[in-house]
C-alpha cells in the first residue's frame, strides 16, 4: 500500500499497471484524523531513499512509524542517522539504498516472521515513550543549557520549577499527539511519499 501525492506517485502507478501488479495498493493523502487508523492497517512500513540522499537528519515520518508501534524497513546509508536510530532502537532492519532484492527480501522476511515483525515493532514504541515524551524533551533542553552556561545540575525540585516556567512548545504538543497513535492490526505493507500524510502527521514533531 503506498499512500500519498508525492512526486514519485504517477510513476509508480504507470510502473504497477505495465507490470500487470495486481497487489499493490494506491491510496491518495490523508487527513490527520486517519493516520493512526493508516499505520494500523500495515505489518511493516518503508522508508526507501536514494543512495547519499539524507545522513545527517532522520525522516520525520520514521517518528511516527515508531510512535505506532510498527517495524520500519529502510533502505539508507550505513551509519546515516537514521540507521543508527534503528539499530539504537532495535525496531527494523536497514538495506542498502537501491536494492531493489535487498528490499524484496528484508519485506519477505518480516512477512513470514510474526515474531520478529512484533518484537520490532514493540521495541519501536518503548523507544519513543522512553525518549521522546515531552517531558523527556524538556529535561533535555534544560541539561542542555545548564551545560551552555556551566551551572551546576539543577536539584529535581529546580529543575521542576524550571520546566513550569517553560511553556510547552507546538513540538512538545505533537510529540504527545504522536504518541497517542494507535490502530488495528491487519495486513499491509505502508510507505507514504514525500507529500504523505503520515509526513505531515509527523513533521510537526
Amino acid at each position: 500500500m503506498m499512500v500519498g501525492n508525492g512526486a514519485a506517485r504517477n510513476a509508480a502507478v504507470n510502473y504497477c499497471e505495465s507490470a500487470k501488479l495486481r497487489n499493490v495498493e494506491f491510496l491518495p493523502f490523508q487527513v490527520h484524523e486517519d493516520v493512526p487508523a493508516m499505520y494500523g492497517a500495515a505489518d511493516v512500513c518503508l522508508i526507501p531513499l536514494k543512495r547519499g540522499f539524507i545522513m545527517e537528519s532522520v525522516p520525520c515520518k520514521l517518528f511516527t512509524i515508531m510512535a505506532a508501534g510498527k517495524p520500519a524497513i529502510a533502505a539508507v546509508d550505513h551509519h546515516s542517522d537514521t540507521w543508527e536510530l534503528i539499530q539504537d532502537a532495535r525496531c527494523g532492519i536497514c538495506v542498502e539504498p537501491e536494492n531493489p532484492r535487498a528490499l524484496a527480501d528484508t519485506i519477505n522476511r518480516y512477512y513470514f516472521d510474526a515474531s520478529a515483525r512484533n518484537e520490532s515493532g514493540r521495541n519501536a514504541r518503548h523507544y519513543v515513550e522512553r525518549h521522546f515524551r515531552p517531558s523527556s524533551i524538556a529535561q533535555g533542553y534544560l541539561e542542555m543549557m545548564e551545560a551552555a552556561v556551566a551551572l551546576p545540575s539543577a536539584s529535581a525540585e529546580q529543575s521542576r520549577l524550571v520546566r513550569q516556567e517553560i511553556p510547552e512548545s507546538a513540538a512538545s504538543k505533537e510529540s504527545g499527539r504522536v504518541l497517542g497513535l494507535r490502530g488495528p492490526s491487519s495486513p499491509g505493507v505502508a510507505s507514504g511519499g514525500r507529500s504523505s500524510a503520515a509526513a505531515n502527521a509527523a513533521g510537526r514533531s
